[in-house]
């Protein structure tokens, strides 16, 4: 998925016994928007080959290490503690790839998730000097993002209401206009079927 270009070819009617794609489509999308996202941080702070990660603090509880990496992205928690126990500073990034045997939307995934949460650094092999954005991150407090979300939303059913709904719409309309770009919207609208074919469906009661 992180392809830019390339050449497909569909055979249609033909079959396979064996099944090895067990996930949604739009899970594997989902997955591949976060693989390119992930991918791009790590080309920003300067990822090449022959860098080399340190760990951020010498000693570290299990506990500890737990609690920070659950403020990042609700990853697998027994591949990140490996993958920070498989940490050689001596070792370039390319050596502990090898050495793990983790394919491309793992590591990337991992190692993301260590940089952000601040339990590792990335340093190159010339200097030796950790790697850190222009800008420092600053930490957003979650609730006050949870706090404006629930004032756009209908406290009976937990929805967006109707006037936060035209304003994203129109926020898309911008997004679309700026990057001469098509916008599409999809509208359903929910009635009551009736038994005796009645042309004329109520709305749905607010409770369904």
């Amino acid at each position: 998925m992180t392809w830019k270009d390339g050449e497909f070819h569909f055979e249609p009617k033909r079959t396979t016994d064996a099944r090895t794609i067990k996930q949604s489509l739009d899970a594997l999308l989902l997955q591949g928007m976060q693989l390119i996202d992930n991918a791009a941080y790590l080309r920003n702070l300067g990822l090449a080959s022959e860098s080399h990660i340190v760990k951020s603090q010498k000693t570290l509880s299990e506990r500890d290490f737990e609690n920070m990496v659950s403020r990042g992205a609700p990853l697998n928690m027994v591949a990140q503690k490996n993958f920070y126990k498989a940490i050689d500073e001596n070792e370039t990034v390319q050596q502990l790839i090898d050495k793990l045997r983790l394919p491309r939307s793992q590591w990337i995934q991992l190692m993301c998730n260590l940089l952000r949460t601040e339990l590792i650094s990335l340093v190159q092999q010339q200097s030796k000097r950790a790697v850190k954005p222009v800008l420092e991150p600053k930490r957003i407090d979650r609730s006050l993002i949870q706090t404006v979300m629930m004032m756009l939303r209908s406290p009976d059913t937990g929805m967006f209401t109707y006037p936060a709904f035209l304003y994203f719409l129109e926020q898309e309309y911008f997004r679309a206009y700026r990057s001469a770009n098509p916008i599409s919207v999809v509208i359903f609208q929910m009635r009551i079927y009736s038994a005796n074919l009645d042309p004329v469906r109520e709305p749905l009661p607010l409770p369904l």
